[in-house]
């Protein structure tokens, strides 16, 4: 059986939310929450969910929509996607760790 396979790049295309991101949002493939307190993972996972779901009449992907999310009215459903577009900026890292 054929297998393709190639590297993944864990700062920006597959990140580790205890080790955080750098690059861009639209590079993201997949965020993990390991190691992060059960609670915070709901209320994160949950934030992510709501978002995707405020798009979802509109077809536009989250990767656009977090690349140009700034603010929006309170309690609207872009409101949604500027909170996860927060969530992530929270982890996004300055500089790489050293390694």
């Amino acid at each position: 059986v054929p297998v393709r396979g190639s590297v993944l790049e864990d700062l920006n295309e597959v990140v580790i939310g205890d080790i955080g991101w750098l690059g861009s949002l639209s590079q993201m493939l997949i965020f993990h929450w390991c190691h992060r307190p059960l609670e915070l993972k709901v209320k994160e996972m949950n934030l992510a969910y709501d978002g995707a779901d405020a798009l979802e009449e509109h077809e536009l992907p989250m990767s656009v929509a977090l690349s140009v999310a700034a603010g929006a009215v309170p309690g609207s459903p872009w409101a949604k996607v500027v909170a996860v577009r927060y969530m992530f900026d929270t982890y996004q890292l300055k500089e790489a760790p050293p390694r």
